[in-house]
């Protein structure tokens, strides 16, 4: 949140002046709010597992991958807006070590749920 606030107090006059690019602005603030939202729902979920114990094991299973799904997305996202944010300022150079971050980082993700999918 500090970072959608952030974006919005310091960077909303120049994408309203168009001094910055206006449609990664808008997909910038479009991804904080999916990080937000996917951290929220994971939460919800881990609420349920901890909060309802009369769940059933299979009801409880299935909140737990969800819960699990959606943390996982919150942190995609939320790994990607460094490099979206450096992107919309205009440090192309920084924007691209931190896309082939997190392109490295989305990778180790996959390689990890395989391997934990396969015990």
């Amino acid at each position: 949140m500090a970072i959608f606030t952030f974006l919005l107090f310091f960077l909303y006059p120049r994408f309203s002046t168009g001094q910055i690019d206006p449609v990664l602005f808008q997909v910038t603030l479009g991804l904080i709010v999916f990080t937000i939202f996917a951290f929220g729902f994971s939460g919800l979920y881990f609420y349920g597992l901890v909060g309802i114990s009369k769940l059933s094991n299979a009801k409880r299973q299935l909140y737990f991958r969800r819960a699990n799904l959606f943390f996982v997305l919150g942190l995609l996202f939320a790994v990607a807006e460094p490099a979206l944010i450096l992107f919309t300022v205009g440090l192309t150079l920084l924007g691209l070590a931190a896309l082939i971050l997190w392109l490295l980082y989305t990778y180790f993700i996959v390689r990890q749920a395989r391997e934990l999918s396969n015990h």
